[in-house]
Protein backbone atom coordinates (compact mmCIF):
# COMPACT_ATOMS: atom_id res chain seq x y z
CA UNK A 1 0.00 0.00 0.00
CA UNK A 2 1.28 3.54 -0.86
CA UNK A 3 1.87 6.35 1.41
CA UNK A 4 -0.98 7.82 -0.51
CA UNK A 5 -3.23 5.14 0.06
CA UNK A 6 -2.34 5.12 3.70
CA UNK A 7 -2.80 8.55 4.46
CA UNK A 8 -6.40 8.25 2.36
CA UNK A 9 -7.01 5.14 5.14
CA UNK A 10 -8.59 6.48 7.64
CA UNK A 11 -10.99 9.11 6.06
CA UNK A 12 -12.91 6.09 4.77
CA UNK A 13 -13.49 4.39 7.65
CA UNK A 14 -16.59 4.12 9.77
CA UNK A 15 -16.29 5.55 13.07
CA UNK A 16 -15.36 3.08 15.90
CA UNK A 17 -17.86 2.79 18.73
CA UNK A 18 -16.71 0.67 21.33
CA UNK A 19 -19.56 -1.34 23.74
CA UNK A 20 -19.74 0.45 27.19
CA UNK A 21 -21.23 -1.14 30.21
CA UNK A 22 -24.88 -0.62 30.56
CA UNK A 23 -25.70 2.65 32.90
CA UNK A 24 -27.78 3.36 35.44
CA UNK A 25 -30.68 5.29 35.79
CA UNK A 26 -30.20 8.92 37.88
CA UNK A 27 -32.50 8.05 40.36
CA UNK A 28 -31.85 4.36 40.76
CA UNK A 29 -32.59 3.66 44.50
CA UNK A 30 -30.12 3.15 47.51
CA UNK A 31 -31.43 -0.43 47.36
CA UNK A 32 -30.84 -0.64 43.59
CA UNK A 33 -27.48 0.21 43.67
CA UNK A 34 -26.56 -2.08 46.46
CA UNK A 35 -27.91 -4.79 44.00
CA UNK A 36 -25.61 -3.76 41.01
CA UNK A 37 -22.72 -2.88 43.11
CA UNK A 38 -22.74 -6.56 44.36
CA UNK A 39 -22.63 -7.23 40.75
CA UNK A 40 -20.47 -4.65 39.04
CA UNK A 41 -19.76 -1.64 40.75
CA UNK A 42 -19.52 0.82 37.13
CA UNK A 43 -22.94 -0.14 36.60
CA UNK A 44 -24.15 1.54 39.33
CA UNK A 45 -23.29 4.73 37.92
CA UNK A 46 -25.63 6.68 35.90
CA UNK A 47 -24.66 8.92 32.79
CA UNK A 48 -23.21 11.46 34.63
CA UNK A 49 -20.34 9.90 35.21
CA UNK A 50 -19.77 9.47 31.98
CA UNK A 51 -20.12 13.17 31.25
CA UNK A 52 -19.25 15.71 34.03
CA UNK A 53 -16.32 16.36 35.66
CA UNK A 54 -16.62 16.09 38.90
CA UNK A 55 -19.97 14.53 40.72
CA UNK A 56 -21.26 14.65 44.05
CA UNK A 57 -23.23 12.45 45.90
CA UNK A 58 -25.11 10.49 49.40
CA UNK A 59 -24.68 6.99 49.71
CA UNK A 60 -26.18 5.15 53.42
CA UNK A 61 -25.37 8.73 54.46
CA UNK A 62 -22.09 9.29 53.87
CA UNK A 63 -20.68 11.65 50.61
CA UNK A 64 -19.65 9.64 47.50
CA UNK A 65 -17.43 11.25 44.52
CA UNK A 66 -16.45 10.37 41.32
CA UNK A 67 -13.44 12.62 39.37
CA UNK A 68 -12.48 13.06 35.66
CA UNK A 69 -10.80 16.26 36.12
CA UNK A 70 -6.90 15.74 36.23
CA UNK A 71 -6.65 18.78 38.87
CA UNK A 72 -9.59 17.69 40.86
CA UNK A 73 -7.96 14.17 41.28
CA UNK A 74 -4.81 16.09 42.05
CA UNK A 75 -6.54 17.86 45.33
CA UNK A 76 -7.89 14.58 46.75
CA UNK A 77 -5.15 12.19 46.07
CA UNK A 78 -1.80 14.59 46.95
CA UNK A 79 -2.92 17.87 48.23
CA UNK A 80 -5.33 17.82 50.63
CA UNK A 81 -5.05 13.66 50.96
CA UNK A 82 -6.02 14.08 54.63
CA UNK A 83 -9.56 14.79 54.58
CA UNK A 84 -10.54 11.84 51.91
CA UNK A 85 -11.15 8.37 52.72
CA UNK A 86 -12.22 5.00 51.44
CA UNK A 87 -15.73 3.97 52.62
CA UNK A 88 -16.03 1.73 55.72
CA UNK A 89 -16.69 -0.76 53.11
CA UNK A 90 -14.30 -0.44 50.68
CA UNK A 91 -11.90 -1.17 53.14
CA UNK A 92 -13.99 -4.59 54.86
CA UNK A 93 -13.54 -5.84 51.22
CA UNK A 94 -10.34 -5.16 50.19
CA UNK A 95 -8.41 -5.03 53.68
CA UNK A 96 -8.00 -9.11 54.21
CA UNK A 97 -6.52 -9.70 50.93
CA UNK A 98 -4.92 -5.72 50.43
CA UNK A 99 -3.60 -5.58 54.27
CA UNK A 100 -2.29 -2.25 55.30
CA UNK A 101 -0.56 -1.48 51.85
CA UNK A 102 -0.18 1.75 49.49
CA UNK A 103 -4.11 0.81 47.63
CA UNK A 104 -5.70 1.54 51.29
CA UNK A 105 -3.55 3.47 53.76
CA UNK A 106 -4.94 7.07 54.21
CA UNK A 107 -3.36 10.09 56.03
CA UNK A 108 0.38 10.44 56.91
CA UNK A 109 0.71 6.80 56.91
CA UNK A 110 -0.44 6.61 52.99
CA UNK A 111 2.54 9.47 52.70
CA UNK A 112 5.13 7.40 54.41
CA UNK A 113 4.62 4.49 52.46
CA UNK A 114 4.40 6.83 48.97
CA UNK A 115 7.46 8.49 50.34
CA UNK A 116 9.11 5.58 50.65
CA UNK A 117 8.58 3.67 47.95
CA UNK A 118 8.67 5.98 45.07
CA UNK A 119 12.54 5.89 44.77
CA UNK A 120 11.40 2.29 43.75
CA UNK A 121 9.31 3.74 40.56
CA UNK A 122 11.79 6.13 39.05
CA UNK A 123 12.25 5.30 34.86
CA UNK A 124 16.27 4.24 36.09
CA UNK A 125 15.30 1.55 38.71
CA UNK A 126 12.36 0.72 36.39
CA UNK A 127 14.48 -0.28 33.35
CA UNK A 128 15.60 -3.16 35.67
CA UNK A 129 11.95 -4.49 35.50
CA UNK A 130 12.39 -4.60 31.70
CA UNK A 131 13.82 -7.91 30.66
CA UNK A 132 11.27 -9.33 33.32
CA UNK A 133 8.40 -7.89 31.11
CA UNK A 134 9.61 -9.23 27.55
CA UNK A 135 10.60 -12.04 28.76
CA UNK A 136 6.86 -13.30 30.04
CA UNK A 137 5.54 -11.41 26.96
CA UNK A 138 7.38 -13.57 24.70
CA UNK A 139 6.35 -16.69 26.18
CA UNK A 140 2.86 -15.52 25.96
CA UNK A 141 3.32 -14.73 22.49
CA UNK A 142 4.99 -17.93 21.39
CA UNK A 143 2.18 -20.01 23.16
CA UNK A 144 -1.10 -17.90 21.75
CA UNK A 145 0.68 -18.55 18.28
CA UNK A 146 0.55 -22.14 18.93
CA UNK A 147 -3.08 -21.95 19.34
CA UNK A 148 -3.89 -21.04 15.39
CA UNK A 149 -7.64 -21.66 14.62
CA UNK A 150 -8.19 -22.84 18.03
CA UNK A 151 -10.80 -20.22 19.90
CA UNK A 152 -8.97 -18.53 23.12
CA UNK A 153 -10.16 -17.14 26.30
CA UNK A 154 -8.11 -13.76 25.86
CA UNK A 155 -9.27 -12.36 29.56
CA UNK A 156 -7.64 -15.85 30.63
CA UNK A 157 -4.67 -15.35 28.79
CA UNK A 158 -4.35 -11.68 29.73
CA UNK A 159 -4.95 -12.59 33.48
CA UNK A 160 -1.88 -15.14 33.31
CA UNK A 161 0.96 -12.87 31.48
CA UNK A 162 -0.23 -9.92 33.25
CA UNK A 163 0.35 -12.49 37.02
CA UNK A 164 3.68 -13.60 35.05
CA UNK A 165 5.14 -10.02 34.36
CA UNK A 166 4.18 -9.24 38.10
CA UNK A 167 5.63 -12.68 39.53
CA UNK A 168 8.91 -12.37 37.61
CA UNK A 169 9.15 -8.32 38.11
CA UNK A 170 8.93 -8.76 42.10
CA UNK A 171 10.85 -12.29 42.48
CA UNK A 172 12.64 -13.04 39.16
CA UNK A 173 11.22 -16.22 39.04
CA UNK A 174 8.56 -17.47 36.71
CA UNK A 175 5.34 -17.36 38.83
CA UNK A 176 3.98 -20.49 36.84
CA UNK A 177 4.32 -22.98 39.76
CA UNK A 178 2.60 -20.43 42.28
CA UNK A 179 -0.17 -19.51 39.51
CA UNK A 180 -2.84 -21.60 40.06
CA UNK A 181 -2.57 -20.99 43.99
CA UNK A 182 -2.86 -17.35 43.36
CA UNK A 183 -5.60 -17.08 40.89
CA UNK A 184 -7.52 -19.87 43.09
CA UNK A 185 -7.02 -17.12 46.07
CA UNK A 186 -8.16 -14.06 43.58
CA UNK A 187 -11.04 -16.06 41.92
CA UNK A 188 -12.14 -17.47 45.95
CA UNK A 189 -12.31 -13.97 47.44
CA UNK A 190 -13.73 -12.53 44.52
CA UNK A 191 -16.70 -14.96 44.07
CA UNK A 192 -17.17 -15.16 47.65
CA UNK A 193 -15.70 -12.13 50.02
CA UNK A 194 -15.36 -9.24 47.46
CA UNK A 195 -19.17 -8.64 47.12
CA UNK A 196 -20.23 -6.03 49.92
CA UNK A 197 -23.29 -7.10 51.70
CA UNK A 198 -26.22 -5.05 53.22
CA UNK A 199 -23.96 -5.07 56.85
CA UNK A 200 -20.85 -4.29 55.45
CA UNK A 201 -22.17 -0.81 54.45
CA UNK A 202 -24.09 0.26 57.86
CA UNK A 203 -22.22 -1.24 60.29
CA UNK A 204 -19.49 0.90 61.84
CA UNK A 205 -15.86 0.52 60.90
CA UNK A 206 -15.70 -1.16 64.54
CA UNK A 207 -18.06 -3.80 64.05
CA UNK A 208 -17.86 -6.69 61.79
CA UNK A 209 -20.16 -7.80 59.92
CA UNK A 210 -20.56 -12.21 59.70
CA UNK A 211 -18.47 -11.67 56.39
CA UNK A 212 -15.49 -10.47 57.72
CA UNK A 213 -15.40 -13.51 59.98
CA UNK A 214 -15.17 -15.36 56.63
CA UNK A 215 -12.41 -12.50 55.07
CA UNK A 216 -10.40 -13.03 58.67
CA UNK A 217 -10.05 -16.73 57.82
CA UNK A 218 -9.03 -16.33 54.82
CA UNK A 219 -6.83 -13.69 55.36
CA UNK A 220 -5.28 -16.09 57.32
CA UNK A 221 -4.12 -18.40 54.53
CA UNK A 222 -3.39 -15.39 52.40
CA UNK A 223 -0.50 -14.54 54.08
CA UNK A 224 0.65 -17.84 54.84
CA UNK A 225 0.96 -18.01 51.32
CA UNK A 226 2.62 -14.67 50.44
CA UNK A 227 5.18 -15.38 53.52
CA UNK A 228 6.26 -18.43 51.61
CA UNK A 229 6.83 -16.57 48.34
CA UNK A 230 8.88 -14.05 50.19
CA UNK A 231 10.26 -16.88 52.32
CA UNK A 232 11.00 -18.32 48.51
CA UNK A 233 12.62 -15.06 46.98
CA UNK A 234 14.76 -14.40 50.50
CA UNK A 235 16.62 -17.84 49.40
CA UNK A 236 17.77 -16.49 46.27
CA UNK A 237 19.74 -13.22 48.10
CA UNK A 238 22.01 -11.89 45.41
CA UNK A 239 23.99 -10.34 48.72
CA UNK A 240 25.67 -7.26 47.63
CA UNK A 241 24.84 -6.80 43.80
CA UNK A 242 22.31 -4.56 41.94
CA UNK A 243 19.09 -4.89 42.49
CA UNK A 244 17.51 -7.04 40.05
CA UNK A 245 13.76 -6.98 40.67
CA UNK A 246 11.14 -5.20 42.66
CA UNK A 247 11.49 -7.01 45.80
CA UNK A 248 14.91 -5.71 45.81
CA UNK A 249 13.62 -2.51 45.27
CA UNK A 250 11.42 -2.85 48.08
CA UNK A 251 13.52 -4.26 50.88
CA UNK A 252 16.32 -1.29 50.24
CA UNK A 253 13.32 1.36 49.71
CA UNK A 254 13.90 3.80 52.92
CA UNK A 255 11.77 6.81 54.36
CA UNK A 256 13.43 9.35 53.41
CA UNK A 257 12.85 11.39 56.86
CA UNK A 258 13.52 8.76 59.16
CA UNK A 259 15.17 6.18 57.69
CA UNK A 260 13.17 3.38 58.31
CA UNK A 261 12.87 -0.21 56.01
CA UNK A 262 9.62 -1.88 55.61
CA UNK A 263 8.79 -3.95 58.54
CA UNK A 264 7.99 -7.88 56.94
CA UNK A 265 4.48 -7.76 57.42
CA UNK A 266 4.49 -4.40 55.56
CA UNK A 267 6.76 -5.62 53.02
CA UNK A 268 3.45 -8.36 52.70
CA UNK A 269 1.22 -5.93 52.26
CA UNK A 270 2.69 -4.05 49.46
CA UNK A 271 3.49 -6.88 47.91
CA UNK A 272 0.11 -8.64 47.80
CA UNK A 273 -0.82 -4.98 46.88
CA UNK A 274 1.78 -4.69 43.82
CA UNK A 275 1.09 -8.26 42.52
CA UNK A 276 -3.33 -8.25 43.05
CA UNK A 277 -3.87 -4.63 42.30
CA UNK A 278 -1.19 -4.34 39.51
CA UNK A 279 -2.01 -8.01 37.63
CA UNK A 280 -5.98 -7.33 37.44
CA UNK A 281 -5.55 -3.91 36.52
CA UNK A 282 -3.27 -4.75 33.57
CA UNK A 283 -4.76 -7.45 32.60
CA UNK A 284 -8.42 -6.04 32.26
CA UNK A 285 -6.74 -2.84 30.08
CA UNK A 286 -4.58 -5.26 27.85
CA UNK A 287 -8.40 -7.68 27.18
CA UNK A 288 -10.02 -4.47 26.27
CA UNK A 289 -7.27 -3.23 24.17
CA UNK A 290 -7.02 -6.22 22.17
CA UNK A 291 -11.02 -6.35 22.00
CA UNK A 292 -11.33 -2.92 20.92
CA UNK A 293 -8.68 -3.66 17.97
CA UNK A 294 -10.20 -7.29 17.12
CA UNK A 295 -13.66 -4.72 16.28
CA UNK A 296 -11.27 -2.43 13.59
CA UNK A 297 -9.83 -4.43 11.02
CA UNK A 298 -8.39 -0.91 9.96
CA UNK A 299 -5.71 -1.22 12.49
CA UNK A 300 -4.48 -4.13 12.69
CA UNK A 301 -2.78 -6.07 9.74
CA UNK A 302 -4.31 -9.79 10.23
CA UNK A 303 -1.06 -12.54 8.60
Amino acid sequence: MSLAETLERPAARKPLIPPFPPRASENLSAWGRLAAIRNNAIASWGPRAYEEEIICGRFFGRSSFILNRPDAIKHVLVDNYENYTRTPAGIRVLQPILGEGLLLAEGRAWKNQRRTLAPAFVPRAMSTLVPHMLSATDDAVTALSTSCGVPVDLREAMQRLALDIAGRTMFSFEIERHGTSLRNFVNEYGARLARPRFLDLVLPPGWPSPQDISRALFRRRWTRFMRGLIAERRAMSNGDAAPRDLFDLMVAARDPETGRAFTDEQLGDQVSTMILAGHETTATALFWALYLLSLDPAAYCPA
